[in-house]
């Protein structure tokens, strides 16, 4: 049965089982993606469906007790010369560079440990939220 993403207000598609798998487990594919399978009657987040629900995603990943301060996380970021992977980064290093806009809410981290790469707006060590000097918009 086939899939279909829903991107920019657009079907993209058809996409099979395991490439949305894939995507979800890679971090391509946000676990929020509005998802339609043929014959359903609606849009549904990714997770919403039971064939995926009990994926580990990247963004929701439960990670080992980190410190702020252990420098073990690495980013995945755009630049001029194009995509830019630096680190080992703690979370305080990550928290300060967002606060002076070298780092974007958008851009993805990596820790091991992880199946994929997770957009930093979306990770439960919370690097945002409630910090208003950090701005949340992607």
């Amino acid at each position: 049965m086939n899939w279909y993403l829903r991107r920019g207000n657009k079907p993209v598609g058809p996409v099979s089982f395991e490439d949305i798998k894939k995507g979800l487990l890679g971090g391509q594919i946000e676990p929020d993606e509005l998802l339609w399978q043929e014959e359903a009657n609606e849009w549904k987040a990714a997770l919403a469906w039971s064939e995926f629900r009990t994926l580990s995603v990247p963004v929701y990943q439960e990670i080992h007790s980190v410190s702020e301060t252990e420098e073990v996380w690495t980013i995945l970021r755009e630049s001029l010369k194009g995509p830019e992977m630096t680190g080992p980064w703690s979370l305080t290093a990550i928290r300060n560079a967002l606060r002076e806009g070298h780092l974007k809410p958008s851009d993805y981290l990596w820790k091991k440990g992880m199946t994929g790469w997770a957009r930093l707006s979306l990770r439960p060590e919370n690097l945002i939220s409630g910090d208003p000097e950090i701005p949340s918009q992607l």
